[in-house]
């Protein structure tokens, strides 16, 4: 009887132990198929996270707050979860327009773009660029500046501003001469003040008469010109001063001193800080580590000059030589990072980005698209800078993506964002006067509006040479349609002669034109300090 009883007993024993096996090895099957197939949105969410609703007939119930709360919300740790990311850094930021996730779609894989990649961004700065550098000329008493000026940024494509003072510029033939420049395109017209006299001084009835008289003696004298920003003499401003003056225009430069600042983000129009460069302040290796600073963390770089002479006569002054070097230098080095701009499109865009709610409306495998919808608050007329947007791809799952703007077809360059290890993609070019649909494709095929599913491949990489510039060739195995991509400049040989621009001294680098070997070109290059 004790035999059957301890055979019955171990019996029991083994059929629990079986029964416990399999219930364990179920689990662990999930939990390791969930971690190896990050991407699969096949399935149903086990998340414990609030579902967020795709359906075209949305709750009126649901308000804004609820919904970008589902959007930034981290995913409950369950067994069943993907692994999880590293969170973007652009959510610690605190943007100005709202992000919604509406309209039809795989309602899955809105989720799932939502908690694995990042919601799209509007970028700080037009087309994409790092950051902004405005060049701001303050009093305008020498003509020939605005003809250096505009030579140069005719040469290069950069555009920036000029702070008048109608103390300075009273005389018929320099408000001819200042209009022929403003025609051509690269400055436009900022106010300096009626009599350049120091703002802390005045009584209410004179910094009024500093401040609209001049604006509208400009507006008058130079048609076509807005006269939108201001720069304060001597940079001391009070409370009642910047209150008015806001009536006027839509920001405001200071003089030098003080932290660079992202216009994207809460700051005062009316207390933007420049940089001087000038006779005393040389370009340099000092400026340029200024520049680099911004664009490391996306600061709008202001730059005040005053005359630029053929030499330099006042410590204030720049000479030619050493602005020139510095525009080609800036165009050389920082093209692709710097929009070189006028002081009021700067200011803008920025207000723009504080206007306008991004949506999707409908995402899949393929796709994503977006509403990007300005509130209509802003007078279209002066706010109608296109904007970009930043968007964040799947991982993993696209090599290439293309966009189309209002059914406009834009190609789009795949990048990784190195401190998020995210893909992503800058759209340009969005209007911001109506609102845009913007539709982004991923993946190899292309639909162009040739009606051929393209499948375009790289081909050939052609090397420039003295004479040709270099290039990528894709073309496509369907239609044999080719585009070029990623121009390189035409190879010079910069090893002829050296002219100095600039002394290097014991405390500041200086900068040289290096000339070409074979043919008259240069580039402008910085000169190490001298020993000692």
């Amino acid at each position: 009887m004790k035999k059957i009883v301890t055979v019955f007993m171990c019996l029991m024993l083994f059929l629990l132990l079986v029964s416990c096996a399999g219930n364990n090895t179920g689990t662990t099957t999930e939990s390791s198929t969930a971690q190896s197939n990050p991407t699969d949105v096949s399935q149903p969410s086990t998340e414990n996270s609030t579902e967020v609703s795709t359906s075209s007939s949305t709750s009126s119930s649901t308000n804004d707050s609820t919904i970008n709360s589902t959007i930034n919300s981290t995913p409950s740790s369950t067994p069943s979860s993907r692994p999880q990311r590293p969170e973007p850094t652009i959510t610690e930021d605190k943007t100005p327009y709202k992000v919604t996730v509406t309209g039809e779609g795989d309602s899955k894989y809105i989720k799932y773009i939502n908690d694995t990649f990042s919601y799209p961004v509007l970028t700080p700065y037009y087309n994409g660029y790092a950051t902004a550098l405005t060049m701001t000329f303050d009093d305008g008493y020498d003509l020939g500046t605005g003809t250096i000026i505009s030579d140069q940024y005719e040469k290069y494509g950069f555009r920036g501003t000029m702070m008048l003072g109608p103390c300075f510029i009273n005389s018929k033939s320099y408000i001819d001469g200042w209009n022929a420049v403003f025609q051509r395109g690269y400055l436009d017209v900022g106010c300096h003040g009626y009599n350049h006299k120091e703002p802390t001084t005045l009584s209410q009835s004179e910094y009024e008469h500093e401040i609209k008289d001049a604006i509208m003696f400009l507006r008058e004298m130079f048609p076509g010109q807005r006269v939108l920003t201001y720069a304060t003499p001597f940079a001391h401003i009070n409370g009642p001063y910047k209150e008015y003056l806001s009536q006027f225009v839509i920001g405001n430069r200071l003089e030098e001193g003080g932290a660079f600042v992202n216009p994207s983000k809460d700051f005062d129009p009316y207390y933007v800080k420049a940089i001087s460069v000038n006779k005393a302040h040389p370009v340099g290796s000092s400026l340029y580590s200024s520049i680099d600073t911004c664009i490391k963390y996306q600061n709008w770089m202001v730059e005040l000059y005053h005359c630029v002479l053929e030499e330099a006569v006042n410590s204030t002054d720049i000479d030619r030589g050493s602005f020139e070097a510095h525009c080609e230098y800036l165009y050389r080095n920082y093209r692709d990072l710097l929009w070189i701009t006028t002081f009021e499109d700067v200011l803008v865009y920025a207000e723009e980005l504080k206007h306008i709610t991004i949506e999707y409306t409908a995402c899949d495998r393929e796709s994503m698209t977006f509403e990007v919808t300005p509130d209509g608050t802003l007078d279209t007329s002066l706010y109608k800078i296109p904007v970009s947007m930043k968007v964040f791809l799947p991982n993993k799952l696209c090599d290439s993506a293309y966009a189309l703007v209002n059914g406009e077809y834009q190609s789009l360059t795949v990048e990784i964002d190195f401190t998020t290890g995210y893909q992503y993609a800058i759209v340009r070019d969005i209007p911001v006067t109506s609102p845009s649909e913007v539709k982004v494709i991923f993946g190899g095929n292309k639909t162009l509006r040739n009606g051929c599913n393209h499948n375009f491949v790289t081909v050939e990489y052609v090397e420039p040479t003295h004479e040709e510039i270099g290039y990528t060739l894709h073309k496509c195995f369907g239609c044999d349609q080719t585009y070029k991509s990623k121009y390189l400049a035409k190879t010079h040989d910069f090893t002829g002669k050296e002219e100095v621009v600039i002394e290097a001294t014991k405390e500041e680098t200086g900068l040289s034109k290096f000339f070409c070997t074979q043919c008259d070109k240069h580039e402008v290059r910085e000169t190490d300090k001298l020993a000692g």
